[in-house]
């Protein structure tokens, strides 16, 4: 009988630490949650400052850099999913047919497992300080829906993960975040914001500010993936336009993919080639200025 009155004793003894443990646990976590992501201007704090009509074209102070919208009509080129093992050929003729152009473009690249392709390495690495072309990341491993419903810490984890990868192979800071198929919440902001990210370029012709990112959307895109059809230069032009008539800036979002084989991923689609090429040459004989994200910022 003694026995049995111990051993349930002791039961309850240990039963009564480990509540007492798990409770210090989920207090600490929650500390840790609340002081890791306090930051002078949460992003989802205030007021956003949207600048859609053209009066309210200001500057805005993004913690201690100021984002300068441009003066002039202005072209954007985001050029999406660089990456190990994506379309190198391709890539590698649109740089060099962008950069013989002097056009401006910033590049999507997808972090994961950059260091195991050598070639994509050397050739951004190649590009990196040209002052009209930005390294930019898109997404960690580019799952669909990557960072849609991460919470604040799995996001970061995420996006850290992502940024030392460039940084180590390629080099390169990156300030401005493309989350994968343009999806992201609130608490990839607060993220964004902790690992010192100045843009996220995302959801159909955002353009507005909360906290400390920028959120500079698509305007315009030579491929519809929802229709799933390619889109025609003058097209894309034509929604350049509309953007215009309410804001200086049109990012118009381009895929390598967009103008590779059927059967064939690897190799140039020559015909759908010739579209993205007069797409540029329309560009530069607009006497437009193109710009990237960096160029939209003073720190």
């Amino acid at each position: 009988m003694n026995k049995t009155k111990t051993s349930f004793g002791l039961m309850i003894l240990l039963f009564a630490v480990l509540i007492i443990l798990v409770s210090i646990f989920f207090t600490n976590i929650y500390s840790f949650q609340t002081s890791f992501f306090k930051t002078t201007g949460s992003a989802t704090s205030g007021v956003s400052d949207i600048l859609s009509p053209r009066q309210k074209i200001i500057n805005y102070t993004l913690g201690d850099c100021v984002f300068i919208p441009p003066e002039n009509k202005t072209f954007l080129l985001r050029i999406d999913d660089l990456g190990a093992w994506h379309y190198f050929e391709t890539v590698q003729q649109m740089i060099k047919e962008i950069d013989n152009r002097n056009l401006s473009a910033s590049f999507g690249v997808i972090p994961y497992e950059l260091e195991k392709d050598k070639p994509f390495v050397k050739m951004i690495r190649s590009i990196k300080n040209k002052p009209h072309f930005e390294i930019a990341q898109h997404g960690y491993t580019h799952e669909p829906d990557e960072f849609g419903n991460l919470d604040s810490i799995q996001a970061y984890i995420l996006i850290e993960k992502g940024r030392q990868e460039i940084i180590n192979n390629l080099r390169v800071v990156p300030i401005t975040f493309i989350p994968p198929e343009n999806e992201y919440n609130s608490d990839t902001l607060i993220a964004l914001e902790k690992s010192g990210f100045k843009f996220i370029s995302a959801r159909d012709s955002e353009y507005s500010f909360e906290g400390l990112v920028a959120h500079i959307g698509q305007d315009a895109f030579t491929a519809d993936y929802y229709e799933k059809r390619f889109v025609p230069v003058q097209e894309v032009l034509s929604n350049c336009e509309k953007i215009f008539a309410s804001k200086n800036l049109c990012v118009i979002n381009i895929h390598p993919q967009d103008y590779v084989q059927d059967e064939n991923p690897e190799k140039i689609d020559n015909e759908k080639y010739t579209e993205f090429l007069n797409l540029l040459d329309e560009i530069k004989k607009s006497g437009l200025e193109s710009l990237t994200f960096k160029d939209l910022i003073r720190c």
